[in-house]
């Protein structure tokens, strides 16, 4: 019952984190999947990037995507930490309780 009872929690907030984590997940792919495109781009026309000296310009636009892509990831780690943070301690008080009332039981002479 006790299990049961810490259980339910931690498959809520492991739930949760999955469906928030997929939604970001496909917003940073989608910022990787731009920078690349612009990449592909600026080599597929480097002749013409070079000659018009736009190489900083298409370097900006590469950075600007992977800097969004980076900044959701660093969202995704801290919301992975925090859902891991909350499982754990779920888990280790649950493991906390029932030692403690096992080790109370034992001391008091009260266990069969």
């Amino acid at each position: 019952l006790l299990s049961f009872t810490f259980l339910s929690p931690v498959a809520y907030i492991t739930g949760t984190y999955a469906q928030w984590s997929s939604r970001i997940l496909a917003s940073q792919f989608t910022y990787i999947s731009d920078a690349q495109g612009c990449a592909t781009q600026a080599l597929g026309n480097v002749r013409t990037v070079r000659s018009h000296c736009a190489t900083d310009i298409e370097l900006q636009a590469y950075g600007g995507h992977m800097q969004k892509a980076q900044q959701i990831g660093v969202k995704s780690a801290w919301g992975q930490g925090g859902a891991a943070f909350l499982s754990g301690i779920l888990e280790q008080g649950a493991s906390f309780l029932v030692l403690f009332y096992g080790g109370q039981l034992v001391l008091n002479h009260q266990f069969q």
